[in-house]
Parts: structure tokens; sequence; C-alpha cells
């Protein structure tokens, strides 16, 4: 009879504790509003009319569209203290798959001279460096 080697049973051992720890697909909603606030200001995250939330600077956060009724989302990004915009985009039904191999979402992204604000349905938005913005950009 043969003993498994050590290094046999820690990968055994790790592939079965990595099991348990991921997240079970059908927990997720495809239809979430990720916002990635990178900037130094607040913002306010608007569907279809409807106040959907607020986000801090400097953190990520979901957001819930459910208030907003039925698809197509028109998504805005508002700065938290005046309301000016910095982003707009169109959610419509059946544009969001976050499984499979070709996963595909909607979203918007302003370059400021303060940070990135990135807000997505579906999968996180991928792209370039964050661009440089313009003077007087983060303000209220």
């Amino acid at each position: 009879m043969t003993r498994p080697s050590r290094l046999g049973l820690l990968l055994v051992t790790v592939a079965a504790a990595s099991c348990s720890l991921i997240p079970a697909a059908d927990r997720t909603d495809p239809y979430a509003i990720h916002v990635a606030n990178g900037t130094a200001i607040p913002v306010e995250i608007v569907v279809n009319g409807v106040a959907a939330g607020r986000v801090g600077s400097g953190t990520d956060q979901v957001v819930d569209g459910d208030g907003a009724g039925p698809r197509p989302w028109t998504i805005v990004a508002l700065t938290a203290g005046t309301g000016r915009e910095l982003l707009r985009f169109t959610v419509a039904d059946g544009a969001v798959d976050i499984e499979g191999r070709d996963q595909h979402g909607s979203g918007g992204r302003a370059d400021l001279s303060c940070g990135r604000l990135d807000v997505y349905v579906g999968p996180p938005m991928l792209g370039p460096a964050p661009g440089p913005g313009v003077p007087g950009d983060c303000l209220p």
C-alpha cells in the first residue's frame, strides 16, 4: 500500500477549501449597479429619474436600481452637492450577460482630475489607465 504524498494531501485540502469559498453564481444579480468612485467627490446615482443611492468618494458600492421600474434604465451619475451630470448611459433588458466566455454589460466612465468614476451593470469595465481630466471638473 502506498502513502499519499504531502503535496498531494495539500492540493486536495486546498481544492476542497476553495470550493466552499466560491460564492454561488445564482446569488449574483446580473443587473446590480456597481459604482467604483475613485474620485474625491461623492456622487448620486439616479435611475430613470429616481434616486438610487449616494456613493462616497474613494469607495466602491452596489446600488439598487429595482425601485426605478423595468428596463430600459437610464443611469445618471451626478455630483452629490449640485447635481452636475458626470456620466449617463442606458441599460436595455437583455443587455447584460455575466456568465460564460463572452460576458458583456453596459456602463459609463468619467475621468476627472481627482480620479476615475466607473458605473456599470454586468462585468467590471476594462480599459486604459485614468486620463488627466480637466481642471475644475471636481468642483461640486
